[in-house]
């Protein structure tokens, strides 16, 4: 359906707006309804998860890892500002498609295997530590949560359960573990999403 001339002061531009949306909601509704077998529901984030969990999920949901340590080590995204004020030259570089590349080509966690585990034995888990974080570091590495559930990185010594590999990278940065308490994980590899990228994207 063509899009008119006009502005939202004329009222058969702004029906036609409605109608492309209506025309196109209607058929998209029918294509995850008949082809992709799930409900319309109310964002893509949603949608992409029941067509995952309704046409490839092999594993039934009764079967998942569902640690109460794992939300420990659940952390939200890193949003600080460096520095303030006006700066020249900036460039910037993103990775096309970032979340299906991780999707299909990194290894995930085989969490039927999930044993009692530690850093030195095991590929992928999560643990209970003690840190030191050096004052030096500019971006410290391993983030807390403080008693408001505000998310910070601090310096110094302190203990939190992290992934292993937010771990590794903190001692790679110049970090050392002070103590390492209990953990969680396996060394069994998996890649659950491979036929659901190559699906969506052949489609």
């Amino acid at each position: 359906v063509p899009k008119l001339d006009g502005d939202v002061t004329n009222k058969e531009y702004v029906i036609r707006d409605a109608e492309i949306v209506y025309k196109f909601m209607t058929k998209f509704q029918k294509y995850i309804n008949d082809e992709l077998k799930i409900n319309l529901g109310i964002t893509i984030g949603q949608l992409a998860m029941s067509a995952y969990r309704r046409n490839y999920m092999e594993k039934p949901l009764e079967e998942t890892y569902n640690s109460p340590n794992c939300l420990k080590a659940y952390y939200g995204g890193r949003v600080e500002i460096f520095y303030k004020g006006a700066i020249e030259n900036v460039k910037v570089s993103d990775i096309n498609s970032s979340y299906p590349n991780v999707m299909r080509n990194f290894p995930y966690p085989d969490t039927s295997t999930v044993e009692p585990s530690s850093i030195d034995t095991h590929e992928f888990g999560i643990g209970k530590f003690k840190v030191y974080v050096p004052e030096k570091l500019f971006v410290p590495v391993l983030p807390v949560k403080s008693s408001n559930k505000r998310l910070f990185f601090p310096t110094g010594t302190f203990t939190g359960w992290w992934t292993y590999a937010e771990v590794r990278h903190a001692v790679s940065m110049g970090c050392e573990i002070i103590k390492e308490y209990k953990g969680e994980g396996t060394n069994q590899a998996c890649y659950p999403f491979i036929n659901f990228i190559d699906d969506f994207y052949e489609k």
